[in-house]
Parts: structure tokens; sequence; C-alpha cells
């Protein structure tokens, strides 16, 4: 009778921790969906929302890109200027930025497709002057 009784409370400890585990991954889930939904709602803007003169740079840049060797493009940190805006690369960070006139700062993701470089914004801008 005694070690039935000890083993009911193992079963019924261990349940408990699973589903107080499991409420707690589920809110962690549902705190990180609405801090970027805030994000989105605070903006006024959908996932990755681009100005014009945003798009038809990354367009440009794009295609600079890809005329460029892979190998050429992550030697070392650049800069190619559009008559709108700024793309920068810095190797330390692996990351490419997209500078506006509007000192506005956009991260660049990039990927590979072949031989071809595709650059894709994300939806978080970095305002420089703050």
């Amino acid at each position: 009778m005694y070690i039935k009784s000890k083993g009911n409370i193992i079963i019924s400890t261990i349940l408990t921790f699973s589903i107080v585990m499991l409420l707690g991954s589920f809110s962690f889930i549902v705190m990180k969906n609405n801090n970027e939904m805030s994000y989105l709602y605070s903006n006024d803007g959908d996932r990755y929302s681009l100005l014009g003169d945003e798009e038809k740079s990354l367009l440009s840049f794009n295609k600079q890109l890809n005329k460029m060797k892979k190998e050429e493009i992550f030697i070392e940190n650049f800069n190619i200027k559009d008559n709108i805006s700024e793309l920068q690369y810095e190797v330390e960070k692996d990351k490419f930025y997209l500078l506006t006139g509007d000192n506005i700062c956009r991260e660049l993701k990039y990927m590979f497709n072949e031989s071809k470089v595709f650059l894709i914004p994300v939806y978080k801008n970095i305002d420089i002057n703050s």
C-alpha cells in the first residue's frame, strides 16, 4: 500500500509539472506574437511595407549585386550608392543595410538561388536619429 501511494504522488507531480511547463511555453509564444503584432499595428503597415523609392532602390541593388561575383561581395565592407538610397554590407555582422534619404535604415536578409543573390527586407525599421 505504501509503494502504491508513493507511485501515485510521483505520477501526479510529473503530470502537474508537465501541465505547468505547457502553459509556460504557450504564454511565451503568445507574448512573442503580441510583441510583433503590436509593432505592426503601431507602424500601420503590413509585414513588408516598403516605400516606392525603397522598392526601386532594392531592385536596382539586386541587379548590381547579381552582376558581381559571389566571392567579390563578401570579402570586405562596401557601400553602393544610388541617387535615393545606399546599400551597406558589414562583414563582421554579415548583414546588409538599406539606408534611405529619410534617415531610416532597414536590415536586409539575403539568400542565394543558384548564382543569384536575393535581398529580402525585414519588417523592422531602424531610425538613425535615435
